[in-house]
């Protein structure tokens, strides 16, 4: 824009917020395949520009939109995308104790809705041989078979030596019942049921 254009632009989103300013539309310099292929190209160079070793996999957490999986890693190549889903009690528990102000951590029915909303359809992942869908409490107290799933999927042999204590991560699988009320636990387990992850309880 020139400058009375952008002085116009101003004056009229002066006391707007960022989603009700009327912006530009975006133009493509190209058409849309040139552009998703030279995008994948370029964030191919950024990506390996940032290690020293090109290594054959790299990891790139909450790379991909959780409802989007698919379209939203559309610039990556040779994509993997995992989604990890989590008991919903623990979810909440961890809100609550955070006192999360962006998330429905003070109140359990709005958690409750909000839980349903944002919850993968499964339509979003069935049938991709792109996408592999982790219980994150299976994989804790079921390492060893999931671990060997979640490899096959990546197409690795093996991992090297990591850095968490499996013990400590199944020990903190039942936090939210100290954190849960008896009502919050009851409207969690009665109206997200088919959701529940956490296995029967086990001495540790």
């Amino acid at each position: 824009m020139g400058k009375k254009d952008r002085l116009v632009w101003k004056l009229t989103n002066r006391f707007k917020s960022a989603q009700e300013s009327n912006f530009l539309q975006m133009v493509l310099p190209v058409n849309e395949k040139v552009f998703i292929e030279e995008a994948v190209k370029f964030i191919d160079k950024v990506l390996y520009s940032l290690i020293k070793n090109k290594k054959k996999h790299i990891v790139i957490d909450q790379g991909a939109n959780f409802w989007k999986p698919e379209s939203s890693t559309k610039f990556y190549s040779n994509k993997k995308i995992i989604l990890i889903t989590r008991d919903p009690r623990s979810i909440f528990a961890s809100m609550k104790s955070r006192k999360s102000l962006s998330y429905p951590g003070h109140d359990v029915n709005i958690f409750i809705d909000w839980y349903k909303s944002i919850i993968p359809k499964e339509k979003f992942f069935k049938n991709s041989k792109n996408i592999l869908l982790i219980k994150y409490e299976d994989f804790i107290f079921n390492y060893e078979n999931e671990s060997k799933k979640l490899l096959r999927f990546l197409k690795i042999k093996k991992v090297d030596k990591h850095q968490f204590n499996i013990d400590d991560s199944r020990k903190n699988i039942y936090k939210a019942d100290k954190v849960l009320t008896k009502k919050e636990k009851h409207l969690i387990e009665t109206k997200l049921k088919k959701y529940l992850q956490w296995p029967k309880k086990k001495s540790i």
